[in-house]
Parts: structure tokens; C-alpha cells; sequence
């Protein structure tokens, strides 16, 4: 029932679990769940509601319907939805190796082997640089290398803004798959600090994002 209240979808997966149509948790938050399927799809759904962090699911189901052509390349395909569930395109969890091969992080050890923690950490800082500066000031920097960047960004006397920019961070911004996932973020309102590793995956060798409920309010 796309209408299904909380309390009863509940019900209806316990049930759904008992028969063994989900055969596995795959994730949990602070209001949903994430159960597997069958192998090729998720079943995501409100365990309970929130005021503070509003229906994530139907937050989701808005952002993509209004962006599923635009950013298609790092969005899972939403099969089916109600208010309060989501059949969902499966994905793995996000991978080091496969990060490291779509960004080509040879020779950068330290990175490749710790790269879900360097994908959180840069994703955050890119949120506090576009709390501040818009979006266009860092399409301007990610088509300079890095010292003509850290110029730039003396003469514009925003070193502020800056102190956690370092090679390696300039290295990701020019990636074309992180800098969508910025666009994406910024243009429908999600907030780019949640973009961690955790809600991050992989589609064959796409990265995707797979939880965009945390929207900027």
C-alpha cells in the first residue's frame, strides 16, 4: 500500500521477515531501515517517524523524481515507493579498492588503503566551503592545479575558508564523479556533510549515493 502508516509497515515486515522474503539487514538509521530484497533490489522504510529529521523517505522520493534524468549517473533507480517505503536499486558498500581505481590513486598509499575516511573528510570540508562561497567559486578552483588554486585563493583573501585545503583535497575536487555528487548536493538541498562513506556505494564500478534523506532546512 503506497499510503501504509508506520505502525503497520512495521507489522507487515516482521511478518515479511518471518517468511523469509528479507533475507538480510543491510542497514539501519536513526529512523529507517534497509532490508535486502531479492539480491538486485533494497527495501528502505520509516521504522518510525521523527520531528526533528521529518519522513527521510519521502524527502528522498521528492528529490528523486525532480533530479533522476540530471544525476542518473550517481543515483540508484528508485523501483517503486510509497510514503513511507522505497524499493531501491541494490548496492555494494563502498569499496577502497574501487575508490582507488575510479580516482586512480596510485602511488598515494596513505589514501587508497584509508579512502573511506578521506571521502568523509573531504565531502565535510566541501560543506563548510559552500556554507560560505558558492558552488561556482569552486567549479573556478577544481580547473586550476593546486598552487595556481591556493593563489587564487590568497588574492581573493579567502585562506579562511581554506585551512583544511591540501593536495589530496584539490585531487578529489577534480574528479568529475565528486564533483557531481557537490552539484547534486547543492542543487537539490541535501546536506553534503552526510555524504560519508556510509551512505555511499558502488553499482558495478559507479559510485552512487545511496541515503540523500538529510536535506538543509
Amino acid at each position: 500500500d503506497p499510503n501504509i502508516n508506520v505502525q503497520e509497515l512495521r507489522k507487515w515486515d516482521r511478518q515479511k521477515v518471518d517468511e523469509k522474503v528479507f533475507s538480510k539487514l543491510l542497514g539501519s538509521g536513526a529512523t529507517r531501515i534497509a532490508l535486502n530484497n531479492d539480491n538486485k533490489t533494497v527495501f528502505k522504510f520509516n521504522f518510525v517517524t521523527s520531528l526533528a529529521l521529518g519522513n527521510q523517505i519521502l524527502e528522498e522520493v521528492k528529490i528523486y523524481n525532480k533530479f533522476k534524468k540530471r544525476f542518473s549517473n550517481i543515483l540508484p533507480k528508485f523501483y517503486r515507493f510509497g510514503t513511507n517505503w522505497i524499493v531501491q536499486e541494490k548496492s555494494e558498500p563502498f569499496n577502497n579498492q574501487k575508490f582507488s581505481e575510479m580516482i586512480d590513486l596510485s602511488g598515494l598509499e596513505n589514501i587508497s588503503t584509508n579512502a573511506n575516511n578521506f571521502v568523509t573528510i573531504f565531502f565535510k570540508n566541501m560543506d563548510y566551503i559552500l556554507l560560505n562561497l558558492d558552488i561556482n567559486y569552486i567549479e573556478r578552483l577544481r580547473k586550476l592545479t593546486f598552487e595556481e588554486a591556493k593563489k587564487t585563493i590568497e588574492n581573493d583573501g579567502l585562506t579562511k575558508y581554506f585551512k583544511s585545503y591540501k593536495p589530496w583535497v584539490h585531487y578529489f575536487l577534480q574528479n568529475e564523479i565528486l564533483m557531481e555528487i557537490i552539484r547534486f548536493c547543492k542543487y537539490s538541498g541535501t546536506i553534503l556533510e552526510d555524504m560519508k562513506s556510509e551512505n555511499l556505494g558502488f553499482i558495478g564500478n559507479r559510485l552512487v549515493i545511496i541515503d540523500f534523506g538529510m536535506i538543509e532546512k
